[in-house]
């Protein structure tokens, strides 16, 4: 490759140049002489930017979160069961779609980049103020965002991992259990081996997840509800 010229580089052009190779090669496999050789330059001409592959992987967390939250729509015109099933929905979809993404900030946490950092506490404002508008108390609000984001995290995870080993995610799990339950002494195992998976992460599994605990959300807001108008009622026969 032929070497650019002196002078000739840039902070954007570094991490747009640490991108493609991530996605030629995986955010792990990356280098500082392996992104130099991509760029055509040397190592000592990347680190007048970044100083070593920690800092540089740093600015690449804040690119990546910058990046996903411009993919992630704010879904202002739903209710808010509707909007949580397309918020997760999406976020689930964005990180399967760009694998180095989820490498960056699934697999690493963005709380190793302040400016990620930053960004993650708004949107996270943002999406908990949803449920707090709903109805939810503060700490239902927060105890459902963070459920329903590290179910999502955590299927990506088990998805990419599944992918990384080689294995397609629709591929038929019906003989991976049935050679347990050919046995015929397993008849739980007998009864649900058709609605699992060898990646436990699939789209149905995945939706069928969401769909239990948007539901059983609707069922505590309804009990709050409940809750908070008879506390309000004892009240007002209390002042009479």
């Amino acid at each position: 490759m032929t070497r650019r010229p002196h002078g000739s580089l840039s902070s954007e052009e570094i991490i747009k140049g640490a991108f493609e190779l991530a996605e030629l090669e995986s955010v792990d496999e990356m280098s500082m002489p392996g992104l130099g050789r991509h760029l055509g330059v040397g190592v000592t001409s990347i680190s007048w930017y970044f100083r070593s592959k920690e800092e540089l992987f740093e600015a690449l967390t804040e690119e990546a979160a910058r990046r996903l939250y411009e993919l992630l729509p704010e879904f202002e015109e739903y209710p808010w069961d509707e909007h949580l099933r397309e918020y997760f929905r999406t976020f689930r979809r964005i990180f399967l779609e760009n694998p180095v993404l989820c490498d960056l900030i699934i697999l690493r946490s963005p709380m190793q980049s302040e400016q990620a950092m930053v960004r993650y506490i708004a949107r996270l404002d943002r999406e908990i103020g949803v449920l707090r508008k709903a109805g939810f108390s503060a700490e239902q609000a927060a105890r459902a965002y963070m459920t329903l984001s590290v179910y999502t995290r955590g299927c990506v995870l088990q998805e990419r991992l599944h992918a990384m080993a080689g294995k397609p995610q629709d591929r038929d799990t019906s003989n991976s259990f049935e050679i347990s339950t050919a046995r015929g002494d397993l008849p739980t195992m007998t009864e649900v081996a058709r609605y699992l998976s060898d990646s436990f992460a699939t789209d149905a599994d995945f939706e069928a997840g969401l769909s239990i605990i948007i539901d059983g959300l609707r069922g505590r807001l309804t009990e709050h509800k409940d809750a908070r108008r008879g506390a309000g009622r004892s009240a007002a026969q209390a002042d009479r």
